[in-house]
């Protein structure tokens, strides 16, 4: 399977649900969400929907976001893991499989 095979076959597996969870944000926002924002929906007493509005995409940023994607892909086709040891470690269902753990999530 090529790079970009692997690619479209992600971008299908995930398609439908991105819709149902765009629509979901859409009701619980209760408006159309148009460029970029983050949409966090708080569980407190009173649950409330807090929206923080951003500068629309820069070209530049655009292409960031692209090429990030694009090396996160190729990285997961080809089995490549770069272990970043630290605190997350003693919660990380990887762990056993990290060649870099000792006990402390510390070398």
């Amino acid at each position: 399977m090529s790079l970009f095979a692997a690619i479209r076959w992600s971008f299908q597996c995930i398609g439908g649900l991105l819709s149902v969870l765009e629509h979901s944000a859409y009701l619980a926002a209760g408006e159309r969400v148009e460029g970029r924002e983050l949409v966090f929906l708080t569980k407190t007493e009173t649950p409330k929907v807090i929206i923080h509005r951003l500068m629309p995409a820069t070209v530049r940023e655009k292409q960031r976001a692209l090429d990030m994607s694009m090396a996160a892909v190729d990285g997961i086709y080809h089995e490549r893991f770069y272990p970043q040891p630290g605190m997350h470690c003693s919660w990380c269902s990887y762990r056993a499989e990290c060649s870099l753990w000792t006990e402390g999530g510390s070398q």
